[in-house]
């Protein structure tokens, strides 16, 4: 009986399976039939059996659940992402439109500057009006240049409100790339006749003023450097004195500059620059062009001026300074 029993206890997870022939089925049906031992030991592999079965349905079930929950934060997760992108995309797009917009203009701008410098024949005229808030003083200045066939004449001419400044004019004569200058001072009745160790004015050095504060968007200083500079610009279009421009303008807590780009010829016209609650100024630029004459750039006879012979030296880092600043 010991051998039997043997047998079947062998067979019990494949009859329990329902994996035995008939033969095999029916032979152990009869011995469980004179046998308590294989009958216990057959409700325990039942029982066993259940109770794994049982525990595999609760880790399926949990595991059905974290995977529903993994699925539902993944969801959540790219539905954040998304909204993240869409940001990214809407306030990098107005960047980028602002970068390419600016970048055009500024590009097409300097271009502009290099056929004004080699032009032969050109007057200049600057107006700059500003306010000091603390002071309440106003200052007038007014910047005309002239220049033909290698000789200029520039007339300054500064007045301020409420300080003994008055109509202080001054007008220079000279050649360009040429060390040596005339100054004359109605005021003081005086003519210098300067010699320095250095260029006094180079051709289109005029031209460094109108385009002093763009020049620093012009410069090449990497791609995401230019990038985060010219797409600070807000860009729109406007008219002043009847003609159509672009308004360049940079926005800060305290302050804003503006400007302003005549479209038809692709030049400054005007600048803004407001400190809030410190200074305001405004800024006019006219240019014309094959309006000087001869007379314009020669040295007028002035009788019992003081005349006086200056000679302006200046060290390897000024004139360092000065060539890169008027270049």
């Amino acid at each position: 009986m010991k051998k039997e029993c043997n047998i079947v206890r062998d067979l019990l997870p494949n009859y329990i399976e329902e994996l035995l022939n008939n033969d095999s089925k029916e032979f152990i049906e009869t011995h469980m039939k004179d046998c308590q031992n294989c009958r216990k030991i057959l409700e325990e592999i039942k029982t066993e059996k259940m109770e794994e079965e049982k525990n595999f349905d609760k880790m399926e079930t949990e595991e059905v659940s974290y995977l529903k929950k993994y699925k539902r934060k993944k969801l959540l997760l790219k539905i954040i992402l998304l909204i993240f992108m869409s940001a990214i995309i809407i306030l990098g797009g107005g960047k980028i439109i602002n970068y390419s917009y600016a970048n055009s203009i500024i590009h097409t701008l300097f271009q502009k500057k290099q056929q004004l410098i080699e032009l032969n024949n050109y007057n200049l005229n600057i107006k700059e009006h500003s306010i000091n808030y603390d002071t309440k003083q106003e200052y007038f200045s007014t910047q005309k240049y002239y220049y033909k066939d290698g000789k200029y004449k520039e007339v300054t001419n500064g007045e301020a409100i409420h300080t003994k400044l008055l109509n202080n004019e001054h007008l220079y004569f000279g050649e360009i790339n040429s060390n040596k200058q005339i100054q004359i001072s109605d005021e003081n009745k005086t003519i210098a006749n300067i010699v320095a160790n250095y260029n006094l004015v180079s051709k289109g050095q005029i031209f460094s003023r109108m385009y002093t504060y763009l020049n620093i968007y012009h410069t090449d200083l990497g791609f995401i450097m230019n990038f985060i500079l010219r797409s600070s610009f807000k860009v729109r279009t406007d008219r002043l004195n009847g003609k159509e421009c672009y308004v360049l303008r940079n926005e800060y807590k305290t302050s804003y500059h503006e400007v302003w780009i005549e479209k038809e010829r692709q030049i400054p016209i005007k600048e803004i620059d407001d400190i809030y609650g410190v200074q305001y100024s405004e800024t006019y630029y006219s240019f014309y062009e094959n309006t000087v004459t001869d007379e314009d750039v020669q040295v007028p006879e002035r009788e019992g001026y003081t005349i006086e012979n200056i000679n302006n030296i200046e060290d390897k880092e000024f004139i360092e300074n000065w060539n890169l600043f008027n270049k």
